[in-house]
């Protein structure tokens, strides 16, 4: 018996010991920090919780490439950077693979629940206090920001306590209700055929002092002495979120300004916390879109960027973690078809989102039948958006024949150059576009729409990225701390460790 417990202690040894080097490997410094406080060590007075929902390590390493690829630079993304990181489970109750809602409620709540669960136990009876509500009671003002709507599944776990993330609009009720300083990003999302409608749910927030602004100017000079503030974008995309920022307009507001208002209208003597979610990482995620995963990554680094400025002159005070709830897709650094070779810097040729695309693709399905639609017809539209071209066949071996290509542009036409098997890929994905098999769509599309995923898929594969799956995986995640009491979040934990080790950071002890 003892030496079976030897083992098994063992592995467990050596599992810890490989995860660690395996995030080593990949540029991350797992540091070996304190686990709890030290006697009269100061608090954390200033507090930044980001979330990159769905962003997973192999999520930020393609972005971490694309940025030294594209940008000709050394710098790393902000948070890679940090001198201390975690790897963190993020299993709920019910599955091994989480979704939003509850390891949203674990992040905030530090407990586990089952899915689809908002700041609820796993029975759902018993409501949790969020991390956001302890310290609202020690005088913090709280700040909660999000490029999808507010009423979402990760901004709501920190002030709504629902059976179900689907209740949008009870969730909007308890955040209009809620004791949050300061809203802003997307809208809300809220089910038109209830009697619950907006308009009612703004009245709410009137009644509890809220500010209710759309327009980018009067957000710019917006100060805190003018009061509670919700600042909703003034351009609203699906499901009530922000743009994609590959989309974007210059009307759009970023998330690192959506940071930064709330550093400015948050300041105070007593402190602040604030959650800042790039909620649209895992959107891009789910539709295998790997261009807009990189450039929403980007976004959330840039928000990142706002709290490192504020830490520059709040070092002993503030605390800076980046985490995720879930990793979404599966994404791989490398796919079979490049073997030991990844292309990132091909991605820069896509100039609109998997969304987007789809739309268009879907108007020209809309104005044709089976019968009438052909690929070639959309080739134009592929080219545009994605830089992949058709050439005919006697032209590609012409091209290929070079020996050592020295021309730039050439190199990249070669990989961008669709094959024939490609060619019949795009086909087929028109084809079943008109048909709509349910096999065909949940198994090679993921219920999304067959040739746009068909085509980023192609263009993804070139560049030498793969994917798993458009849903959610059970990998762990990385958990990253720069700051004051920032050695607690060293290490392998659960998720639910996480407003935990928040609150610990709080707290001056006096042994």
């Amino acid at each position: 018996m003892k030496q079976l417990i030897m083992i098994i202690k063992t592995k467990a040894f050596f599992r810890s010991f490989l995860l660690a080097i395996f995030i080593n490997n990949f540029s991350f410094f797992a540091a070996i920090g304190q686990t709890s406080l030290e006697p009269d060590q100061k608090k954390a007075k200033y507090i930044f919780l980001f979330i990159g929902d769905g962003m997973g390590i192999s999520q930020s390493i393609i972005s971490d490439i694309y940025l030294k690829s594209i940008y000709k630079t050394d710098t790393s993304l902000f948070f890679t950077c940090f001198p201390v990181c975690g790897l963190t489970s993020t299993t709920c109750v019910d599955s091994y693979i989480t979704d939003s809602g509850a390891a949203g409620t674990a992040l905030a709540c530090g407990q586990k629940t089952m899915t689809g669960v908002i700041g609820m136990d796993s029975t759902k009876t018993i409501k949790l206090r969020s991390i956001a509500d302890k310290l609202k009671e020690k005088n913090y003002k709280i700040g909660i920001v999000s490029n999808v709507s507010l009423n979402h599944a990760t901004p709501a776990v920190f002030y709504a306590h629902q059976p179900s993330r689907n209740n949008y609009n009870e969730i909007a009720i308890e955040m209009a209700e809620s004791k949050v300083d300061y809203f802003g990003g997307g809208g809300i999302k809220v089910y038109s055929d209830s009697l619950i409608n907006l308009e009612r749910i703004y009245e709410i927030f009137n009644k509890n002092d809220f500010n209710i602004i759309n327009d980018k100017e009067i957000f710019e000079n917006w100060k805190s002495e003018d009061g509670k503030l919700y600042a909703i974008n003034p351009i609203l995309s699906s499901g009530e979120s922000t743009p994609y920022v590959i989309d974007d307009s210059k009307e759009s507001i970023s998330l690192a300004d959506f940071t930064q208002k709330g550093i400015e209208l948050l300041d105070n003597e007593n402190g602040f916390f604030m959650m800042v979610e790039g909620g649209k990482i895992d959107w891009a995620c789910h539709s295998n879109d790997a261009a807009t995963v990189i450039t929403e990554t980007l976004a959330f680094n840039e928000a990142i960027g706002q709290a490192l400025e504020f830490y520059k002159s709040h070092p002993d005070e503030t605390l800076i973690i980046v985490t995720a709830d879930h990793e979404t897709g599966g994404l791989s650094v490398g796919w079979s078809g490049t073997h030991y070779s990844v292309y990132y810097n091909l991605l820069r040729h896509q100039n609109i989102s998997y969304d987007e695309f789809s739309d268009k693709i879907n108007t020209y399905i809309g104005n044709h039948t089976i019968q009438n639609a052909s690929i070639d017809h959309l080739l134009p539209l592929i080219n545009e958006h994605f830089g992949l071209i058709y050439l005919p066949e006697e032209i590609l071996d012409s091209l290929s024949s070079i020996e050592n290509p020295k021309s730039v542009n050439l190199v990249e036409t070669l990989r961008l150059s669709l094959s024939s098997k490609e060619m019949d890929m795009l086909n087929k994905a028109l084809y079943d576009s008109f048909i709509k098999d349910n096999d065909s769509y949940s198994i090679l599309y993921g219920g999304e729409y067959p040739l746009a995923v068909t085509t980023i898929k192609i263009f993804n594969n070139k560049s030498g990225v793969g994917w798993t799956t458009f849903s959610h995986t059970g990998i762990p995640v990385a958990t990253y701390a720069k700051g004051i009491n920032a050695g607690l979040f060293s290490g392998c934990y659960e998720n639910s460790d996480i407003p935990k080790k928040i609150f610990e950071s709080t707290e001056v002890l006096n042994k």
